[in-house]
């Protein structure tokens, strides 16, 4: 799973941001995998690159919703404090408080 979403972060890098289907197309196929299993997801995320993880932070509501996970929740707390790009911090905590309103 993990091969495959390196894989399509590369392929979304690589497209015009004004073609918003296969933007489209690449944001579905890497939420299919990332819904697939907590675990491995979790995994996924304590393990990526800040690029990777920059990527994921635009799944991260649809992930909770999926996943309706308290683990999810502290692995994100704990890829906050991992990080080092301020972008992509202010992303994670933005996503962060949306997910604890989801666990209510």
């Amino acid at each position: 799973m993990k091969d495959k979403v390196k894989k399509l972060v590369e392929e979304v890098d690589l497209l015009d941001p004004q073609n918003d289907v296969l933007w489209e197309i690449n944001w579905r196929k890497r939420l299919e995998l990332l819904t697939v299993d907590l675990s491995q997801t979790i995994e996924y995320l304590d393990e990526c690159t800040e690029k990777e993880l920059s990527y994921a932070t635009e799944l991260l509501e649809e992930l909770m919703q999926h996943f309706k996970s308290i683990e999810l929740i502290e692995c994100v707390e704990r890829n906050i404090k991992r990080c080092k790009d301020e972008e992509t911090i202010k992303y994670l905590i933005f996503e962060l408080e949306g997910m604890k309103k989801m666990q209510v």
